[in-house]
């Protein structure tokens, strides 16, 4: 059974990342998605999904944009802030974004 998560993205952006296993430079995407009710997922998409690149290219048109996902995994940690306190924090793997107004 997968998580399903619909909404509509409120920010979105590129950031560049280094892969381990190569050290190779590539791009992450990363966009906040808000439902219905207002809560955040902090969602990710990583170069070795399928549909990364044809959305990097139009990630400044992504923001209030209505949008359903899948997740297909989760990451749940402890983030070290800048005040140095500790948060806890998750990021949802996104994969199957689709955008219900666009055919």
């Amino acid at each position: 059974m997968a998580v399903t998560i619909s909404g509509t993205i409120k920010s979105a952006r590129a950031i560049e990342v280094t892969i381990k296993k190569t050290g190779a430079k590539s791009y992450l995407l990363a966009f906040d998605v808000a439902d219905e009710v207002g809560n955040i997922y902090p969602c990710q998409m990583w170069p070795d999904d399928p549909q990364q690149a044809a959305l990097l290219q139009s990630v400044d048109n992504l923001r209030r944009q209505p949008v359903t996902l899948t997740v297909a995994s989760y990451v749940a940690r402890m983030r070290s802030m800048p005040d140095g306190q500790q948060r806890a924090q998750v990021n949802f793997i996104a994969t199957n974004v689709t955008f219900p107004t666009q055919p």
